[in-house]
């Protein structure tokens, strides 16, 4: 039968340091990710609204695309405080991080609402007969491959910012508990030296 390894305090402790460096890194990593989805999400909310700005004169699907355009704007403190967070420490802006991830996967919900309502309502406008000369098929199916692109934009923002939420929230309580540990020690300590 094999020896059970006996793990000294020195080895589980750089071994918490890694599986923390470890998670920090994942957050990083996941606020690249994001960008790089924002990015996606804006310049095909962009392009959107540059598209149908000429075919839709009623002024709810205008909002309703302008929103989609800046509203991904705001996922940035999201991508800002996972990588502050995660390359300080995880101690001041992890609170924040984890509330903002939050609100992150909420907005992605949000939006792919707005997304479809939008769709849908843009489809019930435009129904009629097709004008001679128009490229209409052309045109859907350049709108098929932007929503296809928002979506997996979606998704991908959705994932990262809901792995990225729970990360944080293993990483809060680890640091929680070693904040407590330490301040157990201290008090041992202060109650040691005070009985010499």
């Amino acid at each position: 039968m094999p020896e059970k390894k006996v793990i000294s305090k020195s080895e589980k402790r750089l071994t918490r340091q890694f599986n923390l460096r470890h998670k920090c890194r994942n957050i990083i990593g996941l606020a690249y990710l994001e960008i790089a989805s924002i990015l996606l999400l804006f310049g095909t909310g962009l392009t959107e609204l540059l598209i149908y700005k000429n075919y839709y004169a009623i002024f709810i699907q205008r909002y309703l695309f302008i929103t989609f355009c800046i509203a991904p704007l705001f996922l940035l403190p999201a991508t800002f405080f996972g990588y502050r967070g995660g390359r300080h420490g995880l101690r001041g802006p992890l609170k924040i991080h984890i509330l903002a991830s939050v609100g992150c996967t909420i907005f992605n919900a949000a939006s792919s609402v707005i997304l479809v309502t939008a769709y849908s309502a843009s489809g019930i406008f435009s129904a009629g007969p097709v004008a001679e000369g128009d490229n209409f098929e052309v045109f859907f199916k350049v709108m098929m491959i932007i929503g296809l692109l928002v979506n997996l934009s979606q998704m991908m923002l959705f994932v990262a910012s809901g792995y990225q939420a729970y990360l944080a929230i293993q990483l809060w309580r680890e640091v929680s508990v070693q904040k407590n540990r330490m301040k157990n020690y201290l008090r041992k300590k202060a109650e040691k030296d005070a009985a010499l």
